[in-house]
C-alpha cells in the first residue's frame, strides 16, 4: 500500500521541483533587469545580502559605480532593482495599480508616513 502511494507522490514532488527550477531559469533570462548594470558575484542562496550587511555604505559605492539605477542579486539569485532616481521613485510610489507594495513595505510606510495615500493598494 505504501509503495503504491510513494511513486505518485515522488513523481509529483519531482515534477514540482523541475517546474520550479525551469520557472526560476526562465525568469532569470527574461527579466527586464538583466540588462541593468550591477555588481558581479553574489551567493546563489543569499545574493549580495552578506556584502550589504557587512558594509552598509556599499549601496552608495555601487550607486557611484553603476549610476542611479542598478540591479543586485537577492534570495535564490533573483534580481532586485535599486534606484535613487527621483522620477522613477515618484512613478513607482504613485502608480500603485502597476507596482503593488507587499505587507512589509506597507507597514514601513505606515510607520513612517501614517495611513494615507502612499498606503493605498487597489
Amino acid at each position: 500500500m505504501a509503495s503504491q502511494l510513494f511513486v505518485p507522490i515522488a513523481a509529483t514532488l519531482a515534477f514540482y521541483a523541475f517546474y520550479s527550477l525551469a520557472k526560476m531559469i526562465h525568469r532569470a533570462y527574461t527579466s527586464p533587469l538583466r540588462d541593468l548594470p550591477g555588481p558581479n558575484g553574489g551567493n546563489f542562496l543569499i545574493g549580495h545580502f552578506r556584502q550589504v550587511m557587512q558594509d552598509f555604505a556599499i549601496p552608495d559605492k555601487w550607486c557611484e559605480e553603476f549610476g542611479a539605477n542598478y540591479q543586485i542579486k537577492s534570495f535564490l539569485n533573483t534580481r532586485d532593482l535599486y534606484t535613487i532616481d527621483i522620477r522613477a521613485l515618484n512613478h513607482i510610489l504613485t502608480n500603485d495599480h502597476i507596482y503593488q507594495k507587499g505587507p512589509v513595505a506597507n507597514s514601513i510606510f505606515i510607520s513612517l508616513l501614517g495611513n494615507g495615500k502612499w498606503i493605498s493598494n487597489v
